[in-house]
């Protein structure tokens, strides 16, 4: 029996072609799932990363913004103030704390590496320390520590950014317990 390569069945007809193409079909579907799925995946890992690394960019701030050189000034002290309209920071000599300016705070908190930062900002209420000034102490920090102690308040609102435009936003209050018959004794706590 000899095989010519000329004759072919009637019934197998283009089949192995359409089975073919029908398998190459399905597979490609499959790997475009697959390359969505991985997608998807990606963007969440990747917007989960950047939102960590803008809370603990402000995290850094806030901690920054609790040291004593800030902490203890009388005025309130910003942290990412730029002039309106512009994106120059803010040069006024009262923003200057410690010698350091608008401009050199920023610095401080900015990170390359990670691509945080504090939000440059021409509103007074973001990335600011406010002095809101002495008063009594509240009624669970009065038991604790007596009429005779009175607290200096303050606001800490920060606000930071990070690589996707994520951002977060920290908010918390110090207060600076003092003797109302000396006011050397100092005692810093924190609520959240």
């Amino acid at each position: 029996m000899i095989f010519s390569g000329k004759k072919s069945l009637g019934s197998e007809r283009g089949f192995a072609l359409v089975l073919t193409m029908s398998m190459l079909i399905i597979l490609s579907i499959l790997g475009i799932l697959v390359l969505s799925a991985t997608n998807t995946d990606l963007a969440i890992t990747t917007n989960y990363r950047s939102s960590a690394d803008a809370f603990v960019a402000a995290e850094r701030a806030v901690e920054y913004a609790s040291s004593p050189d800030i902490l203890f000034e009388t005025d309130d002290t910003h942290l990412a103030l730029v002039q309106e309209g512009t994106d120059d920071f803010v040069t006024d000599t009262d923003e200057t704390v410690a010698g350091a300016t608008v401009a050199d705070r920023f610095a401080d908190l900015q990170d390359t590496a990670t691509g945080t930062e504090l939000v440059k900002s021409d509103d007074e209420d973001i990335n600011v320390v406010k002095n809101l000034g002495p008063s009594d102490l509240p009624a669970a920090l009065r038991s604790k520590f007596g009429d005779e102690f009175a607290g200096n308040f303050y606001r800490i609102n920060i606000e930071a950014q990070a690589r996707n435009d994520s951002r977060s936003r920290i908010e918390t209050s110090k207060v600076r317990i003092f003797k109302k018959s000396d006011d050397s004794v100092f005692v810093t706590t924190s609520g959240g």
